[in-house]
């Protein structure tokens, strides 16, 4: 399986890393080689002195204050990375198994402490699962202003929306009260009107039964009239002499 290369810029920002920790190579490389993304193992490796590695050879060294340190060799495509008498990058692909030879014998990993602002998540993630301390003396990212706002509008836009709801349920209820209140209002005027008709035929009813009455009392009182006057004819021819024969 091919290796995955870096880029220039993550090399020369993992290498930027690297020097910031003390004792590792001030060069160019430093052993540095990409795994296979799916199987992260070890992304950089110290390498030991020169003269246990290579003897004989002259290593280049870029930092003349930094003695018994050796360039080594970037594995990122790029001929013009490339060093003379850099030591062998050993293999690292797969579980992390390294290639017999000369680099066999690495020293301990020791603490890499992360200055620089530009650093990649894959260059983070291959130190991590290296087994190096990470310790960053860059602040956290901040949230940038565009976010947050943005973050924000989302936010207002959501409860604003939900008391939107809210009022389109209230007004949903105070329709329906009203639609009721015009019902119960509407059956009411109708029972009402009912009341008012049953109430009127009640009182025709007895001006009926009124007229019928005095009809009834002006009959009785015509015969009682005439029954008198009868009765008073009567008396009158009972009072009167009855005619003898013998005249």
């Amino acid at each position: 399986m091919p290796q995955q290369q870096w880029s220039m810029e993550e090399s020369l920002c993992l290498l930027s890393i690297i020097e910031e920790g003390g004792d590792w190579i001030k060069s160019v490389g430093g052993n540095l080689v990409m795994a296979d993304p799916a199987n992260w193992n070890v992304v950089a490796e110290k390498i030991p002195n020169a003269t246990d590695s290579h003897s004989g050879s002259t290593p280049k060294s870029e930092d003349s204050g930094s003695s018994g340190n050796s360039n080594g060799s970037v594995n990122g495509g790029n001929d013009d990375m490339s060093l003379d008498n850099s030591p062998e990058i050993p293999d690292i692909r797969g579980e992390g198994e390294r290639s017999s030879g000369s680099n066999s014998s690495l020293p301990e990993k020791s603490l890499v402490e992360l200055d620089v602002p530009s650093v990649t998540p894959s260059i983070e993630c291959g130190l991590i699962r290296a087994g190096y301390k990470l310790q960053s003396s860059c602040p956290p990212p901040a949230v940038r202003p565009l976010d947050a706002l943005r973050e924000k509008r989302a936010r207002e836009d959501s409860e604003e929306h939900e008391c939107r709801m809210k009022l389109l349920r209230k007004q949903s209820e105070l329709c329906n009260l009203e639609i009721e209140l015009v019902r119960q209002k509407i059956e009411a005027h109708s029972k009402a009107e009912e009341k008012v008709s049953e109430l009127h035929q009640l009182k025709r009813t007895v001006a009926e039964w009124k007229r019928k009455l005095l009809e009834h009392e002006t009959a009785e009182r015509t015969l009682r009239v005439r029954h008198a006057e009868e009765e008073h004819k009567l008396r009158i021819a009972a009072l009167q002499p009855q005619p003898t024969g013998l005249q």
